[in-house]
């Protein structure tokens, strides 16, 4: 590894030296510490990620339209894939709106009324109340809670959460 690292060093424009190995290693920086935009860019991918989940559990295709006001909407755009003809204002009734909020972007996604699937979301609905029910059989049995490690009765608390906020958008969507 030190051969190869040294090699793409030789080949950066600009190098203090002609060899990695005889360099001063880097120093500390107040200047180039840019926690603000850490702070931007991490909720920016989080936005992200809830925006992708939204779609997936709402089959929101890459051409349906959509409306989407805040920051960096470029960004937004890019990542998601939403292309400026795909952007409205505001539709008809015959469309679903499905819509994300955060500190930085609104986003609305209009899905047609007749492209819902009720059948396949009552079987996610049932299967969801079954996997509900006994999380819940789990979690109050207090043999599995004082004996089961510690991480795992964690994961499946959270993991009930999940569920039921899922739960509550699916049945949402079909009223």
């Amino acid at each position: 590894m030190p051969y190869v690292t040294e090699e793409i060093y030789s080949m950066l424009p600009l190098r203090e030296n002609d060899a990695l190995i005889i360099s001063s290693y880097p120093l500390y920086d107040k200047k180039e510490v840019f926690k603000d935009d850490m702070e931007l860019l991490n909720h920016i991918i989080s936005d992200i990620i809830s925006i992708r989940n939204l779609k997936a559990t709402n089959n929101i295709k890459k051409d349906d339209l959509v409306s989407i006001s805040g920051n960096n909407l470029d960004v937004y755009k890019s990542q998601l894939k939403i292309k400026d003809e795909f952007i409205v204002d505001s539709c008809s009734d015959e469309y679903n709106e499905v819509s994300y909020k955060s500190v930085n972007v609104l986003i609305t996604y209009f899905v047609k009324k007749e492209s819902i699937d009720v059948q396949s979301i009552e079987k996610e609905i049932d299967a969801l109340e079954k996997s509900i029910e006994r999380r819940q059989n789990l979690l109050n049995n207090p043999n599995y809670t004082a004996k089961a490690p510690a991480n795992i009765v964690e994961m499946d608390r959270i993991k009930l959460k999940e569920e039921e906020e899922k739960l509550k958008l699916l049945r949402e969507k079909i009223n």
